[in-house]
């Protein structure tokens, strides 16, 4: 896997990386959408319903991402990220 060979620290940062920059990608992607519609950006608001799953992300982010876990403790939270 990737975390074996690269290590555990990249391996951390690239998944807070994927995750974080989910969510931060959305404010642009909405706003080029927004621009592009003719009903007025109505149309656009659905890219901001992920935003509900930010409190499992923030979770799972806490205990992968910023190294809250280590070794088999990760386990759990492999399906967390899916």
């Amino acid at each position: 896997t990737m975390a074996v060979r690269f290590g555990e620290k990249f391996s951390r940062f690239e998944y807070t990386f994927l995750v974080v920059g989910s969510y931060v990608l959305l404010a642009p992607l909405s706003s080029i959408l927004i621009d592009d519609t003719d009903s007025g950006g109505g149309a656009a608001l659905w890219l901001f319903l992920p935003l509900l799953s930010l409190p499992v992300a923030w979770k799972e982010l806490k205990a992968v991402g910023f190294g809250g876990k280590d070794g088999a403790a990760l386990n759990k939270h492999v399906g967390g990220a899916a």
